[in-house]
């Protein structure tokens, strides 16, 4: 548990399969729970609801500092993703793989990720 009980909210560490890479800024992730979209009728009226599902994702931005391949990186296939958040619970993403194409930023190196996978848990 944090040395700060009422912090909830700032460092973020990503590992990939163990391995710590470095990022930048905020991370999002998503449980993967089904979207419902509300539906009218003819006359204004609610009449119910669809339901969309959606896949389970942990997203960000990571630095290319050389440290890290990432041509192997973007071809993940298969991994486990954990996103280790300041208030003391990790978001653990798995089996994952890799969706973005790949774009790197050189303002700042960083190139946009994001790892979709079948559970995300959270503990």
């Amino acid at each position: 548990m944090s040395n700060n009980p009422n912090r909830i909210a700032g460092t973020i560490f990503v590992k990939v399969e163990g391995e710590l890479l470095d990022c930048e800024g905020e991370f999002t992730f998503g449980y993967g729970n089904s979207e419902r979209t509300s539906l009218l009728g003819s006359d204004g009226s609610v009449v119910g609801y669809s339901e969309e599902p959606k896949v389970p994702f942990i997203e960000g931005n990571l630095y290319n500092t050389g440290s890290v391949d990432m041509e192997t990186l973007l071809a993940a296939d298969g991994e486990t993703i954990t996103l280790e958040q300041a208030n003391g619970k990790t978001a653990k993403l798995s089996p994952a793989w890799q969706v973005k194409e790949g774009q790197n930023s050189t303002g700042k190196s960083t190139v946009p990720v994001r790892w979709e996978g079948k559970t995300l848990d959270e503990y």
